[in-house]
């Protein structure tokens, strides 16, 4: 094609045709302008069809991250809240009310619920670090889903992480240290369950109440602030669904 083009140049200035050969060349430049603008265009259609390709792969590895973190939240939110429930039980109550409502099967769920204020949440960083590290957020279009992946896991998370170490640390040196290792050479040990009867509450009574309030209002902070972090996640599946949706 260059040949062609190149002979028909020299047969014009051999004629001595100048004005036709200055608009065949300015044609000439032309097309070759077009071809290049062309080129480009087509490059920049693969690279953006690419962004969108990459785009839609981050959604749906967040949308799987975040369905994980959001069971993990709802079984916390549930174990949690009835632990709150527990608590409450043997602060409200004095041990000859306990023992008129609770039979001992009931006393043993009781106390392993109370144990369970501590139980930690576990949301999955594993993307969410790598999407950092490789500045990949700015994959995502979106500045306002931007905010709300970073709130989500540098506000939201991290909030509750400090609560859950506060609480981890006083089941470990108070509720642990003061009441439950004191009465596990008086109780058969069954699976991790106390196996209680009420002489041995009766015991430890005065000590276990005053436990659970220590703890008490830490665990409904934590409630609350897990009850925090699965709306932030529902809000946001439902923002990276819709987006997902609409790349179609």
């Amino acid at each position: 094609m260059i040949n062609f083009f190149r002979k028909n140049r020299f047969c014009l200035i051999e004629n001595n045709k100048t004005g036709a050969y200055l608009k065949y060349a300015l044609g000439e430049i032309i097309l070759v302008m077009i071809g290049i603008l062309l080129a480009f265009q087509v490059n920049a259609w693969s690279e953006l069809r690419k962004e969108k390709n990459d785009e839609q792969s981050l959604y749906l590895s967040l949308i799987w991250s975040l369905e994980s973190d959001l069971a993990d939240a709802n079984d916390k939110i549930s174990i949690v809240g009835k632990s709150i429930i527990s608590q409450e039980v043997f602060i409200v109550n004095s041990f000859d009310e306990v023992k008129d409502v609770v039979d001992e099967n009931e006393l043993d769920n009781l106390l392993n619920s109370v144990r369970a204020s501590s139980r930690s949440f576990f949301p999955n960083y594993t993307l969410y670090d790598k999407i950092s590290n490789n500045n990949q957020i700015e994959l995502i279009r979106s500045s306002e889903l931007q905010m709300s992946i970073i709130e989500l896991y540098e506000q939201h998370y991290k909030r509750y992480n400090d609560i859950d170490l506060n609480i981890e640390h006083l089941m470990v040196f108070s509720l642990n240290a003061n009441y439950f290792s004191k009465i596990e050479d008086r109780v058969i040990i069954n699976n991790g369950h106390y196996l209680m009867d009420f002489e041995i509450l009766k015991r430890d009574y005065d000590v276990l109440n005053i436990e659970c309030r220590k703890i008490h209002n830490m665990t409904m902070i934590a409630h609350s602030s897990m009850m925090e972090c699965k709306s932030e996640i529902e809000s946001l599946l439902s923002s990276l669904r819709n987006e997902v949706e609409g790349n179609k």
